[in-house]
């Protein structure tokens, strides 16, 4: 899904074993700030977990 709607591209190498490289194009990279926010959220809640002040859900 990722390749189809262009937030990775694709470049297979002429190798044995074959090998495949995969990275962002510059739509994939506009999602960093995104990712980031998402990743932010998640250490914010760990720690509030592990404090006790959230129980997990």
């Amino acid at each position: 899904m990722l390749l189809a709607r262009g937030t990775l591209s694709r470049v297979p190498y002429a190798t044995v074993p074959p090998k495949v490289g995969y990275s962002l194009t510059e739509i994939g990279k506009s999602t960093a700030p995104v990712v980031e926010a998402i990743s932010q959220w998640g250490e914010e809640y760990l720690h509030a977990v592990k404090a006790g002040s959230l129980s997990p859900a």
